[in-house]
């Protein structure tokens, strides 16, 4: 009797203690069925990966192959182009596919035979396009003709075909692994839900609503900040939380290794000792936006310009996001910032800035970029009553040579007369390539025409010496043409007009003279070189 009232005093009790067991133990179940379904999601996520490396990899292959083909027939550099642009894509598919396969030793054996294909099928691209740029058309057909690169990429077909039909084999048993794993977690939780809900009733089913919905959201909530911690690891952007006291309480590995200070040092640090960003221009600290953000809840974007100092004293080219973290009640109680390095963003950009401002052979500014200084260069004038004198070259006797020599001959020329010109002037002062072999010089804070004759007279003596080109000595002179702002020009577009006019009127006095515009402002027979 006395157990029995026993029971009956604890009955809610016990049965709680039975629900949780089964709980527990169906937990345990499904967790590894869930675990299990895991892998085998995995499993199958790689075998696409491998169907896709080997679709990539054929697809580049036949697009290198075709576009050597178009090449040959057509002789157009954009086919070349597209070529080496497949030869890229092949070699990173081929990479993906070898370290995709390393756990399947089946299909790790066929990759040397891969390999030997790919190059074979490579070379044989190589020399194709070889032949058809240096031999022409005909010696690159009979090369297509024998047919060694098609035989070998049909081979390549047949031996992707099989590794395919492989791996859809092992696709078809992993997908079928993974339902049956996913099944056997569906019924080990409906087991226990049914169990939970049997042994829960006789407590009470107020109570059991209570326990389930706290139980959900705990569940929930657990999940949840995984997610958020595993998200935050393994995100390539550096995230850093701070506190409403303005102290680092969380800095993820991405940020670590951004700032260079581990987590278990940064946290607790105040952001200005762990995040410091400087403006590259001035060098000044930029404002704590994180700090700005906890206590007025907005912040302006960073500058192109800011730079992260890191805690070795290297500094790092960033852009972030801040934003504030309410409570229920919308009060701050910290921020959050994602920041990232964009390096590689700012060093491209300013290479595509250059490539579009300057000559690419010779490196000088081109027409835009003359055009733009120019512009500057005359405003200047105008406001200080200056003058700006701009000299147009024309060498005289290139075109003989790029033809006879050849045009690698004519741009080692272009390039050595490039480097006598850039002697011939002030820092201060520009040098362009209008294209060909003409050439501008602006020069600025000209006192008097005479000046202008005087950096002439450099040139054309600079450029009578022989140039030194492929063991041979290469003799080039110039004619050139002079403006000057304001004496007979008010614009940039006339300034270029008239020293361009101006320069013909010099080609047809013979070489190795210069002339001003619209009339000669020195004796003729100083103006020889």
């Amino acid at each position: 009797m006395p157990l029995i009232k026993l029971f009956r005093r604890y009955e809610i009790e016990v049965a709680f203690v039975f629900a949780i067991l089964v709980l527990l133990g169906a937990g345990l179940s499904s967790y590894r069925a869930l675990e299990s379904a895991k892998g085998s999601v995995g499993w199958v996520r790689h075998t696409y990966q491998v169907i896709g490396s080997i679709d990539d990899l054929s697809e580049s292959l036949a697009l290198m192959h075709s576009s050597g083909r178009s090449y040959v027939l057509t002789g157009d550099d954009r086919y070349r182009r597209l070529n080496r642009d497949a030869v890229t894509d092949f070699t990173r598919a081929n990479l993906q596919l070898i370290d995709l396969t390393r756990d399947n030793p089946e299909q790790a054996a066929q990759m040397p035979e891969i390999k030997r294909l790919i190059d074979l099928i490579s070379q044989r691209s190589e020399t194709v396009i070889t032949a058809r740029a240096n031999y022409g058309a005909d010696r690159a057909i009979d090369l297509l003709r024998a047919g060694e690169g098609a035989r070998a990429l049909e081979a390549f077909r047949q031996l992707a075909t099989t590794m395919k039909d492989a791996e859809l084999r092992l696709l078809e048993q992993r997908e079928e692994q993974a339902s049956q794993d996913f099944l056997t977690t569906q019924n080990a939780l409906a087991a226990a839900t049914i169990l939970a809900l049997i042994l829960t009733a006789s407590a009470g089913l107020g109570t059991v609503r209570d326990i389930r919905r706290r139980k959900t959201a705990e569940a929930e909530l657990f999940l949840e900040k995984e997610r958020a911690q595993v998200t935050l690891a393994s995100i390539g952007d550096g995230v850093m939380r701070a506190d409403a006291t303005g102290n680092v309480t969380f800095l993820n590995r991405a940020g670590t290794l951004l700032t260079g200070w581990p987590e278990d040092e940064a946290v607790g640090k105040p952001l200005g000792d762990v995040f410091t960003v400087i403006d590259a221009t001035t060098r000044t600290p930029i404002s704590q936006r994180m700090q700005v953000a906890i206590t007025q809840g907005a912040v302006a974007p960073l500058p192109e310009t800011a730079l992260l100092v890191r805690r070795d004293g290297r500094e790092v080219p960033i852009e972030d996001t801040v934003a504030p973290i309410r409570d229920r009640e919308g009060k701050f109680t910290g921020a959050v910032n994602v920041f990232r390095d964009v390096s590689e963003a700012r060093e491209a950009s300013r290479r595509l800035r250059h490539v579009a401002h300057h000559d690419p052979l010779t490196g000088l500014p081109n027409r835009v970029l003359l055009d733009d200084r120019m512009g500057r260069a005359v405003a200047v004038a105008d406001r200080h009553s200056s003058k700006v004198a701009l000299l147009y070259l024309d060498l005289d006797g290139f075109k003989l040579i790029n033809d006879t020599r050849g045009h690698a001959v004519g741009d080692e020329l272009l390039k050595s007369v490039t480097t006598r010109l850039l002697a011939c002037v002030r820092e201060c002062d520009t040098v362009s390539r209008m294209g060909g072999d003409e050439f501008v010089i602006l020069l600025t804070a000209v006192n008097q025409p005479e000046d202008a004759a005087i950096t002439a007279n450099r040139v054309l003596r600079s450029l009578s010496m022989p140039h030194a080109i492929d063991g041979a000595e290469l003799a080039v002179t110039a004619s050139i043409g002079i403006s000057v702002f304001p004496d007979d020009a008010r614009t940039p577009a006339e300034l270029l007009s008239n020293a361009d006019a101006a320069m013909y009127e010099a080609k047809t006095s013979g070489p190795a003279k210069y002339v001003f515009y619209p009339a000669p402002a020195v004796d003729p027979e100083q103006r020889r070189a």
